[in-house]
């Protein structure tokens, strides 16, 4: 699993409202190409920079 995934799992598991949020932009932008989904973008959480 990356470090950015695991980072966007900790922190829905600490905050329900930014689950809601990350899983709201998982269904719009599942299965769409970037330009499909550039209407999801607005709505997706904002995720720390994570360094590798």
């Amino acid at each position: 699993m990356s470090s950015c995934t695991s980072e966007c799992e900790d922190k829905a598991d600490a905050d329900s409202s930014y689950q809601e949020s990350a899983a709201a932009c998982t269904e719009c932008t599942d299965d769409r190409t970037c330009k499909e989904a550039e209407h999801c973008w607005a709505s997706c959480p904002d995720m720390p920079a994570v360094s590798t």
